[in-house]
């Protein structure tokens, strides 16, 4: 839950399930803006993609304080930072893992316990 009108939510794609070589599209709401991005080192925040690839259709901080967000973007779009999406279901590709984490600051940063 964010507290204020300040905050930030973020999923991302992962092979692992952790950060480490995740693709990432954050939403901050004092920008009121999506942002595509990857993330190189599991203690570092995402690094933001020369390529935007992730459209921002709608967002909003409820009257009990959760921060929601909708984007979409093309399932494979060509960009090195971006996986694309694929059927995982065959015993030779790597299963995609979806990651988030979320906090009422008003920059993205460090998310504590509040990761999923």
């Amino acid at each position: 839950q964010i507290r204020s009108e300040q905050g930030f939510a973020a999923i991302g794609f992962s092979e692992t399930g952790g950060m480490k070589g995740a693709d990432v599209v954050y939403f901050s709401s004092s920008s009121a803006s999506a942002v595509d991005g990857h993330i190189l080192d599991s203690l570092s925040a995402p690094i933001a993609d020369e390529e935007q690839d992730w459209i921002l259709n709608d967002h909003l901080i409820t009257d009990d304080g959760y921060l929601i967000f909708e984007v979409s973007r093309k399932l494979d779009t060509g960009d090195v930072f971006d996986r694309a999406f694929v059927n995982d279901s065959s015993a030779f590709v790597s299963k995609h893992r979806l990651i988030g984490a979320w906090g009422a600051y008003e920059y993205i940063s460090y998310h504590g316990d509040n990761r999923v």
